[in-house]
């Protein structure tokens, strides 16, 4: 196995992470998404390319509800959702709670930036043949993050848990099986929990997580 660096959300900090990556030369990295790409006119994409040009491919993504997924296509060190290395799976997309907003003023928003039906069903059926020892996500399964955040007072404040397409389909795959490991960022707080036998471990803009792939 070897050694990897999985950093949090980036909302188009490219300097940040740069610097990030720098400290960590010789280092894989995986970013799990929010990296901001399709922002910032195209900056955020271009210095992607850089990044993965200059660590020879070191440095790889999934693809957050802040990332455009067509320009994830196009971006150099992208792992497509549903992709799986030995025993570990990869699912990007979640929704977006400020969808309405960013919609309203015609801010960047993608209607793709969930998983289909159809999608999460295929990668349904693959999770059950293959039962991945870790698994690397942009969001939780929904009943995880409700008990980590918002049964703890840590969601958005005054809010419900919001039923999302991600979190279910999720949720069904950790119900099914229980990986040793769990990596998500998207809800901005650092906090692990071990649920079921399964290390969760949620990491905030920028944080980092050492872990064997």
């Amino acid at each position: 196995m070897t050694e990897y660096l999985i950093v949090g959300d980036i909302h188009a900090k490219t300097r940040e992470f740069r610097h990030l990556v720098e400290k960590n030369k010789g280092t894989k990295i995986i970013q799990i998404g929010d990296y901001g790409i399709g922002f910032m006119h195209g900056h955020v994409q271009r210095e992607q390319m850089l990044l993965h040009h200059e660590t020879q491919g070191a440095v790889e993504f999934i693809r957050g509800n802040h990332d455009s997924p067509t320009d994830c296509k196009d971006t150099p060190g992208w792992i497509p959702d549903g992709t799986v290395r030995n025993d570990v799976m990869f699912i990007g997309g979640a929704w977006s709670i400020d969808g309405e907003y960013r919609q309203l003023w015609n801010m960047l928003w993608w209607p793709d930036e969930e998983c289909t039906e159809t999608e999460f069903l295929n990668m349904l059926g693959i999770y059950k043949t293959m039962k991945p020892r870790v698994m690397i996500t942009h969001d939780g399964p929904e009943q995880v993050t409700k008990q980590m955040f918002t049964d703890a007072g840590l969601g958005m404040p005054g809010m419900p848990h919001i039923k999302t397409r991600t979190g279910s389909y999720l949720q069904e795959m950790f119900e099914y099986h229980q990986p040793e490991e769990w990596y998500f960022g998207h809800w901005h707080r650092d906090k692990t929990s071990v649920i079921e036998g399964t290390k969760f471990q949620c990491l905030n803009e920028l944080s980092t997580a050492r872990v064997e792939l």
